[in-house]
């Protein structure tokens, strides 16, 4: 029964993430057909800055909340009060760094939005989550097209901001007869830095690379290298559904192997599915992103490891051992850069989505031997 009712949970959450992954991959696809190459891969580069903005922002309290809010810990009020303001600085900077006001106001609606849905998930409520995602989504891509034809680019900015607005139906029920309490904060300030630097790193690894590739290699070669990260995304979903759904297992005590099996047997299946399919679904629907084939099935093949990591992150933050997924995090995040760099131009898109996947392998590896130690102290 108790299996029975893991499986429900992680269904209710996958569903969620798999068709939110659906609608932005298909919307990000449409806007390829329709966009100059050079147009997409400035888009990218703005939703790039603004998701590294809002990681910076939540100072990492979505993590925080996650862990401490499943051990009934009254963290969320003063959590909330903080990165309304931390975000409020971070979008003044960023709209005068870019000249864009709109890139600012995202930040904060992305605050926001994750830190609500990490009181979702410290809850278990996996229903509301659902709902929150979903919804967002299609707000998002509505408003976005909408808004996108009206006045451009900046028009699919603000529909993103206004798809976070929807995470505001619950912060009545997170916040209601909760106190305010600082105190709290500061006697977790070691795992809150340590969880802040790690999601740093992991932001910096999924959206850094584009800013510098959009500086090193143009907005062309960011174009094809973004499309065949977009495709990632929607994969990815995999692994952070079970990141998302095994946190607050594992802060409750919660080990459920069978369910972290089953998993990965899924993330297998997937990638030999999407390595099989990619050349077919390209040549069909966008041949002019030919080049972002033999990037996209290399990328595919990164499912594994990130699904293996993210179990393995999710059990180190459950046992409130947030310090080897800062180190796994820094190192995954530095190697990547610079293999990057260095792959990008001796093999162009191909190094690229090579470095990625190399740099997720050996945090795996990283991941397993701590895990290891931990196991022997």
């Amino acid at each position: 029964m108790v299996f029975k009712n893991n499986i429900k949970d992680l269904m209710t959450v996958g569903s969620s993430n798999f068709f939110a992954s659906i609608i932005n991959s298909l919307f990000w696809l449409y806007l390829a057909s329709i966009l100059l190459k050079t147009d997409y891969g400035e888009l990218g580069l703005f939703m790039s800055i603004a998701n590294i903005g809002a990681a910076v922002s939540l100072l990492g309290m979505r993590t925080t909340v996650v862990v401490y809010e499943s051990k009934n810990e009254n963290i969320l009020p003063s959590s909330f009060i903080v990165i309304l303001i931390s975000s409020s600085i971070s979008a003044f900077i960023l709209s005068l760094f870019t000249n864009n006001l709109f890139i600012g106001i995202l930040i904060i609606g992305m605050t926001v939005f994750e830190l609500l849905l990490g009181g979702l998930i410290a809850k278990q409520r996996f229903r509301d989550f659902s709902i929150s995602r979903l919804l967002r989504s299609v707000i998002t891509i509505v408003l976005a097209l909408i808004l996108y034809h009206q006045i451009g680019i900046d028009g699919i900015l603000i529909g993103y901001f206004f798809g976070t607005l929807i995470i505001l139906k619950d912060v009545k029920s997170l916040l209601k007869n909760k106190k305010i309490s600082f105190s709290i904060m500061k006697q977790k300030i070691s795992f809150i830095l340590e969880a802040y630097t790690s999601t740093l790193s992991h932001v910096f690894f999924l959206w850094g690379d584009k800013i510098i590739i959009g500086l090193v290699f143009g907005f062309t070669i960011l174009a094809n290298y973004h499309f065949a990260m977009q495709f990632l995304y929607l994969l990815d979903t995999i692994p952070r559904t079970f990141a998302t759904y095994f946190t607050p297992k594992e802060a409750a005590g919660e080990k459920n192997k069978k369910i972290k099996v089953f998993s990965i047997l899924i993330a297998i299946l997937i990638t030999i599915i999407s390595v099989i399919a990619v050349p077919y679904g390209v040549m069909e629907f966008l041949p002019n992103y030919e080049e972002s084939i033999v990037p996209m099935q290399i990328l595919s093949l990164a499912l594994i490891p990130l699904s293996i990591s993210g179990i393995q992150q999710a059990e180190f933050f459950g046992q409130e051992k947030s310090r080897p997924v800062l180190l796994g995090g820094i190192m995954e995040a530095s190697l990547y850069i610079i293999s990057l760099v260095v792959l990008g131009q001796l093999y162009g898109l191909i190094g690229m989505a090579t470095s990625f996947l190399i740099a997720v392998w050996i945090r795996v590896s990283f991941n397993f031997f701590f895990s290891k130690k931990f196991a022997y102290n």
